[in-house]
This record gives structure tokens, C-alpha cells and sequence, in this order.
């Protein structure tokens, strides 16, 4: 069952990154063989540096998400919903925080470089978007019981509760809980997509 999720979920997101590759790094990796899933993890985790959860802002907010804007001032965005954010200099949690896209609850363990891995952290506003989120699995919300900005939280077209996050971060959103199931895979755990997780809606995303 795991290795069939897997392929499916992952081959189609990954076969698009591959063919259009600028560079070498994907050079003998072929979605045409059977091993293409464990050759997919053995390359990811090739050179890898684990950096801490608490060394998020200097690493990932300053380098990546801070943005400047008037009188010598700086903001960080909510992925979830657009919030700007507004700051000088060092980072104070609180009205943002880290979201985990892998929900710390589906992890099999809080140990090791998967609670960490900053390829799917990202800030967000917390009491508006990430408790809001909470551990729900991402998808369309077609009913909305509650929406910040451009965040959502509802019922999709199944009844199932799910969380909708901007149009602008869906794709990244859907890539980030793919790379964690390759990623992670058979290190303290099974890491399939859980099966709550519409796969569907996150090959939709990507695309």
C-alpha cells in the first residue's frame, strides 16, 4: 500500500521537476524504473544540513521571507492569508509563528530533522491561520465557517473540514507534503500522505 501511494502521489509531482531541470541534479534519476522512489530519497537526503527549528528566523526569515518596505522597516507574510507582518531587526514570535505544512501530529516522531526541515516551515499569522489550520488536511473549501484574509477554513465537497490557504501558496503548499513523504519515508515511521489527505486536491495544487 505504501509503495503504491507513493508512486502515484509522488511520480506525478516529481516528473514535471525532472523533465525541466536547468541543472545535472536530477542526472540518473528516471521515473521509468522501478527504484524510482527510494533513488528519489537517496538523492534528496544527499548533502543534507540539519539547521534548528529555533534558528527559523535568522536562517529562513531574513535570507528568504523578510521583505523591506518604508522608513528602514521590513515585513513577513503570512503564506496561509497575505498578512503583512511589520518588524525591525530581530524577530519576536508571537503574532507569527512557524507552520508546520506536515502537521506535527501526523509526524510518527518528533525527534530528528523531519520536525525541523525547513523546506516545509513556513510563517504564518498563529491565531489566525496556523491554529486555525490546526491539523486538518489542506483542500478546497467549498462551505467557509471561517476565513482571515485570504485563508480559509471550511468544509470541501465531500463534508470533510479542510484548510484553504491563498491561491499564490497552494502549489508550494502541495510540494512541501510531497517532499516530506519521499523525503521521510521509513525514517521513524511510514510516512504516506495520511489518508485524510486528498491527493487529488494536491496534484491539482502543484500543477
Amino acid at each position: 500500500m505504501r509503495k503504491k501511494l507513493l508512486s502515484s502521489a509522488i511520480i506525478y509531482s516529481f516528473i514535471a521537476f525532472i523533465s525541466l531541470a536547468q541543472s545535472n541534479y536530477y542526472d540518473g534519476i528516471s521515473v521509468l524504473i522501478p527504484t524510482f522512489i527510494s533513488d528519489l530519497q537517496n538523492l534528496i537526503k544527499q548533502n543534507y544540513t540539519f539547521v534548528s527549528y529555533d534558528n527559523y528566523a535568522s536562517t529562513i526569515l531574513n535570507n528568504y521571507e523578510r521583505k523591506d518596505t518604508t522608513n528602514g522597516q521590513s515585513f513577513v507574510e503570512c503564506v496561509y492569508s497575505g498578512y503583512k507582518y511589520i518588524y525591525s531587526g530581530s524577530f519576536s514570535w508571537g503574532t507569527m509563528s512557524r507552520e508546520h505544512t506536515w502537521c506535527v501530529s501526523w509526524m510518527p516522531s518528533l525527534s530528528g530533522a523531519q520536525y525541523s526541515d525547513q523546506h516545509h516551515l513556513f510563517p504564518t499569522h498563529q491565531n489566525n491561520a496556523n491554529a486555525r489550520r490546526s491539523n486538518y488536511p489542506l483542500g478546497d473549501a467549498v462551505q467557509v465557517s471561517y476565513q482571515f484574509l485570504e485563508g480559509k477554513l471550511g468544509t470541501d465537497a465531500n463534508g470533510k473540514i479542510v484548510y484553504e490557504p491563498r491561491d499564490k501558496h497552494k502549489g508550494d503548499a502541495a510540494r512541501a507534503l510531497f517532499y516530506m513523504a519521499v523525503r521521510y519515508d521509513g525514517v521513524g515511521g511510514r510516512w504516506t500522505l495520511p489518508s485524510f489527505q486528498d491527493e487529488e486536491v494536491l496534484k491539482k495544487w502543484h500543477k
